[in-house]
């Protein structure tokens, strides 16, 4: 009986062996887009796409695929009307609304950027997304508010984006993170509130160098500032080897005090 059973099951599998597997041009142009799109080859992917719908013209998801191909390609108008096309048939997709956000603000339209945003927030379940989704759309939020100089929004739509961020650490990158803390020390700073801004630049360097990114000039030009109109003047000094020559003019010349900065450099 032993005998028998493992004859047939070595049968089957020299039968499964046998047969043909479809070539990958066998396949339907929105499969293999799907494939490019997935593998990151967003220019195949979107003359694929474009191929589909010519025969499939309210193929939602191919329309919003071939969208967010072209924005990636650069090619923003393009994008937008794709992704137009996929929101008439779908006006609630919090995926399009977002996508097609980012697009209109490459494209500089920023109240439309803002407009797709804000529906996107609205929409039902918008508290389940993924963590990542909220803290992009509140991120790229924050970018156009300072863009417009709505610092109070700008810094509302930040503090609830590190919030989502700390909270769901495992799923929000930390680059994301240390560039929300960026942001968001750069908005306190323009709105006056040095000391927080100070501990969030602070918090941002130290990420840095945990990822291994070498601070830059001007991060070292910013620590110094922030601390020094935090009044966390012995921090602020030990950033002072750190700066140019001509940034601790500037420094000097802002700030009025050429003692602490022009002198501090020789300490």
């Amino acid at each position: 009986m032993v005998e028998r059973i493992t004859v047939a099951i070595v049968g089957l599998a020299l039968l499964a062996g046998c047969q043909s597997t479809p070539s990958e041009d066998d396949l339907p142009a929105n499969i293999r887009a799907d494939r490019a799109y997935e593998a990151g080859d967003y220019g195949k992917a979107a003359q694929l796409y474009t191929q589909f719908l010519a025969e499939n013209p309210s193929d939602f998801m191919s329309l919003y695929r071939r969208g967010v191909c072209f924005d990636k390609l650069g090619a923003t108008s393009a994008a937008i009307a794709s992704l137009s096309a996929a929101l008439d048939l779908r006006p609630d997709s919090r995926d399009a609304l977002m996508a097609r956000a980012h697009a209109y603000y490459g494209a500089g339209n920023r109240q439309l950027a803002m407009a797709d945003l804000e529906t996107a927030m609205s929409t039902e379940g918008w508290a389940e997304a993924q963590p990542h989704e909220q803290v992009l759309a509140y991120a790229l939020m924050s970018q156009i508010a300072v863009m417009d100089g709505e610092m109070d929004v700008a810094l509302k739509a930040l503090d609830t984006g590190i919030e989502l961020a700390e909270e769901y650490e495992d799923h929000v990158s930390t680059n994301h993170y240390r560039k929300l803390l960026y942001n968001r020390a750069m908005v306190g700073f323009a709105l006056g509130f040095y000391g927080p801004a100070a501990e969030d630049f602070d918090h941002y360097m130290v990420l840095s160098s945990d990822e291994g990114y070498s601070p830059s000039e001007s991060d070292y030009y910013n620590a110094c500032f922030l601390c020094y109109m935090a009044e966390d003047f012995e921090t602020a000094r030990s950033y002072l080897a750190n700066l140019s020559d001509a940034q601790l003019e500037v420094l000097a010349q802002k700030t009025k005090d050429p003692t602490f900065f022009v002198a501090g450099a020789d300490v």
